[in-house]
């Protein structure tokens, strides 16, 4: 019985997208009761929508208990661990316990990390950028040389997002960066289809051929109010666009608005930004100043839909 579970684990790291694996897996460990079973199949069947309160609690109550044994050498690296489907899906690294590294570098339980976190030094992002049990990096933040050269070296074809929105070092201008090595990179990333960006390289990027593979565009620090505008700019294989908690994306059936709301951000906020969508636009509205939100849109006559709220990622963390 030891062998099949054995064996299920190595094929969950040798396959760590395929969730159907995963799946066989929980109902196995739950036939020997083990937790980790139960966390497993929870995590999969909330994939898609948010928790009720009572599965949150039970999920805390899991990872309490048994989160330093499923995190593996993971633990004694980072400061918080988010689970996904049963394993570790985003990574916070301590930036007091970055000698641990060593200790992780070659075990397969990076096999699941999808994401990777934490203010250290970008040599060690870049060293697990750079480690062969990392199959199912997802997301990435670059930021500074270390990173870049990781990707340059590695070419991960899991990556499908980079974030870059500032660059670490001295005399290292972040436009410069991105036309002269981000960009050209761009067409190596087999899977990536977004990123988030600055203003300051939007030019760069349009101009670019590199804009053909791209899905979607996250824009930091931009209004809202100008996603229709500069959608309208992109070639048709860039299908949304992002900026203040908003995506405008693009179907065959028109134009869909959707509104995540946050109960920090002003109501005026989100209100203005849908006011300047086309007519027609489809609008969304999620997370928990929804109500809010749509109270005011009501009033203004906007017509809206409440969605369900996506899964909140924090729900499976364990800070070790």
């Amino acid at each position: 019985m030891t062998a099949t579970v054995d064996r299920l684990f190595a094929a969950v790291h040798a396959a760590p997208d395929d969730d159907a694996v995963r799946a066989v897996l929980a109902d196995r460990l739950q036939e020997l009761g083990d937790p980790r079973g139960e966390l497993i199949a929870i995590q999969l069947a909330h994939a898609s929508g948010a928790m009720d309160r009572d599965t949150r609690k039970r999920v805390r109550t899991l990872l309490k208990e048994h989160g330093a044994a499923w995190s593996g050498p993971l633990a004694q690296l980072c400061k918080r661990i988010i689970f996904r489907g049963g394993f570790p899906s985003t990574i916070q690294i301590h930036p007091r316990r970055t000698e641990a590294w060593s200790r992780c570098a070659g075990d397969p339980v990076l096999a699941t990390v999808e994401e990777l976190g934490g203010h250290v030094k970008a040599n060690l992002i870049g060293d697990i950028v750079r480690a062969p049990a990392l199959r199912a990096l997802r997301t990435l933040a670059l930021d500074a040389d270390p990173v870049l050269d990781a990707l340059e070296d590695r070419a991960p074809t899991s990556l499908r997002a980079i974030r870059g929105v500032e660059w670490n070092g001295r005399g290292t201008p972040y436009r410069e960066r991105w036309k002269a090595r981000v960009i050209p990179l761009i067409p190596r990333l087999a899977g990536l289809i977004e990123i988030t960006i600055t203003a300051a390289v939007l030019e760069d990027v349009i101009a670019s051929p590199a804009i053909s593979r791209l899905e979607r565009i996250a824009m930091w620090a931009y209004d809202a109010r100008e996603l229709p505008a500069l959608l309208a700019r992109l070639p048709t294989s860039v299908t949304s666009v992002w900026a203040q908690n908003i995506t405008l994306v693009r179907t065959p059936a028109g134009l869909t608005c959707k509104v995540l709301t946050h109960a920090s951000v002003l109501v005026a906020t989100p209100v203005d930004a849908v006011r300047s969508m086309p007519r027609g636009t489809r609008i969304e509205l999620a997370g928990p100043a929804a109500e809010a939100v749509g109270a005011r849109l009501a009033q203004l006559k906007q017509k809206f839909v409440r969605v369900p709220d996506p899964p909140d990622p924090s729900s499976g963390a364990y800070d070790p």
